[in-house]
């Protein structure tokens, strides 16, 4: 049986269509595996520099959260989450002063939980949980953990946390 020309014209239509998606699906994923193998790349290229970092952060953040220094516990016990750090990157990447609805967040939460976040018009919409130096590393945009550790050395980490307590 032969269906008629019309209808065999709208199925060949829907058909290059999908075809043309599926060509732009596969653009994108390319697209994609290039911008992460650039940015781990990058992170490459910044090793020496990254290790310290990440270390400094880490140290700052056992020192904030221990125990026995009862500022940082009051700090946490009255907030739930308090950001360490935040600036303006998009999956993994720096994006421009301008993008207002964009960011990204280094935050401490209550039960000693460091998360970075990418907020999109103050929405989460990509979280990890980064709990060492080495995770720090991998998950962090390589600028992000190297700005974050220079906010704690100069202090304006404080700063951060001053503004995340409401």
């Amino acid at each position: 049986m032969k269906a008629p020309d019309d209808i065999l014209k709208k199925v060949e239509a829907l058909e290059a269509k999908n075809r043309e998606y599926e060509e732009v699906k596969k653009r994108a994923a390319k697209a994609e595996e290039e911008r992460i193998e650039r940015i781990e790349k990058y992170r490459q290229s910044k090793m020496n520099e990254l290790m310290p970092a990440a270390d400094k952060i880490m140290q700052w953040i056992n020192e904030f959260s221990n125990d026995f220094n009862d500022d940082g516990q009051r700090i946490l016990a009255v907030n739930y989450s308090i950001y360490l750090y935040t600036g303006r990157f998009w999956r993994g990447e720096p994006i421009p002063e301008s993008q207002i609805s964009c960011c990204a967040v280094l935050s401490l939460r209550k039960e000693r939980i460091l998360s970075y976040q990418e907020l999109h018009k103050g929405h989460t919409s990509y979280e990890v949980i980064v709990g060492n130096t080495k995770s720090l590393i991998e998950n962090l945009p390589p600028d992000f953990l190297l700005k974050t550790a220079a906010a704690i050395e100069d202090g304006t980490v404080w700063e951060y946390i001053n503004r995340s307590i409401h």
